[in-house]
């Protein structure tokens, strides 16, 4: 088996590699995906000299990566890249400084258990391009630890602390998703201005974050995933007022001639409980702004969104557990409707006829309130 160079053990039960596998000198490809029971890889997995793709996809229980295996400069694939919990474990499990070294990365990388602590920080200012040179990634992935999650109570030191960890985390411009879990900066890294071609953002379970960073203005972003953002007041920091001749203006980064979300096509809104609407102090009316692409918006969880910019070319509309007043301004003029689901909507006895009436092009209504559709002629469905 000395000259083994691909190994397949996707879906096995394996919990721990036996040492001898890393005699396998000549081995370039090692598959464990699915491998959910999987705790650690050998120590000296440095010794696969020739690896070039380790597939740790689905590896839930991945404890750590072993320290030296920056060494292995020539992997290109390596899905997942997990720090110790345990800091005990440090002195044997591989630091970020050591992900740095792996030039050559490419397609999709998920980073786990990161720290929002002072000795990540000094590690990261150590090698403070990690992830800036690898321009062959198009997907990254940041978890932070659980645990940090749990507590809200942050300290200003600390909150300093927690934006120099995700400062130094700037990928390549190129990158073209991203998805942000458990991150408990109160605000985001500066560099979010510099992934003009994002295309999929996901933000999940950033507890306390109030607003978003500037995100109008990309040009090629089709999918935005907000859940679980449970102290979100508002999807921008900026104002949005009326100069002297009563036109409304964008207080943003983005420049006046910007579109508003150009390319966006998707735009989930879940569990967001203290949303109050898109502006932090919106004194003109919502309908100045529209998505020009947007076909699929869906909001859950957010009885407190009362306004929403327009979305005139909105294909599919999901609304449950929200207020409908988060509708009117937006609702009638999606002529080109074909799919509505409307579920544990409480703050409205019927869906009005001139809102569903002008919908000729609906295929499909779904709604979890009897009330809404039972006996009443409120519905034309053509």
């Amino acid at each position: 088996m000395i000259h083994l160079r691909y190994l397949d053990l996707s879906g096995n039960p394996i919990k721990r590699l036996p040492n001898w596998m890393v005699k396998l000198q000549n081995l370039e490809t090692l598959d464990l995906n699915y491998c959910g029971f999987l705790v650690e890889l050998p120590r000296d997995i440095n010794k696969l000299i020739n690896l070039r793709h380790l597939i740790l996809a689905n590896c839930d229980n991945l404890a750590w990566i072993p320290r030296g295996f920056g060494e292995l400069t020539h992997v290109r694939t390596l899905n997942t890249f997990v720090l110790s919990e345990n800091k005990s474990m440090l002195r044997d499990s591989a630091g970020l400084s050591e992900l740095g070294k792996l030039k050559d990365l490419r397609g999709e990388l998920k980073i786990k258990n990161l720290r929002c602590e002072q000795d990540m920080v000094s590690e990261l200012n150590y090698d403070c391009t990690v992830l800036k040179k690898k321009r062959h990634l198009y997907s990254l992935t940041l978890y932070w630890m659980h645990i940090e999650r749990e507590n809200s109570d942050v300290v200003e030191e600390e909150s300093d602390v927690i934006i120099k960890s995700m400062e130094a985390l700037q990928p390549h411009s190129g990158l073209k998703e991203l998805t942000l879990k458990y991150y408990m900066g109160a605000g985001f890294a500066s560099w979010f201005h510099s992934l003009p071609n994002i295309v999929y953002l996901t933000l999940s379970e950033c507890d306390r974050c109030q607003h978003l960073p500037p995100l109008d203005h990309l040009p090629f972003l089709k999918s935005l995933h907000l859940y679980r953002l449970r102290n979100l007041e508002h999807i921008s920091a900026e104002d949005k007022v009326k100069d002297f001749a009563g036109d409304v203006m964008m207080m943003s980064a983005a420049s006046p001639s910007t579109t508003f979300f150009p390319s966006l096509e998707i735009l989930y809104l879940s569990t967001c409980p203290n949303l109050k609407g898109w502006w932090r102090n919106e004194t003109a009316s919502a309908s100045a702004s529209s998505f020009p692409c947007l076909s699929f918006l869906s909001i859950y969880g957010r009885p407190n969104l009362t306004s929403m910019p327009l979305y005139p070319n909105l294909d599919e509309l999901w609304l449950e557990k929200s207020s409908w007043k988060v509708l009117p301004s937006s609702f009638v003029p999606s002529y080109k409707l074909k799919r509505l689901m409307i579920r544990g909507v409480k703050d409205i006895e019927y869906v009005p006829e001139e809102g569903i009436g002008n919908l000729t092009l609906l295929e499909k209504l779904e709604d979890g309130s009897p009330h809404l559709l039972t006996g009443t002629a409120y519905f034309k469905l053509s």
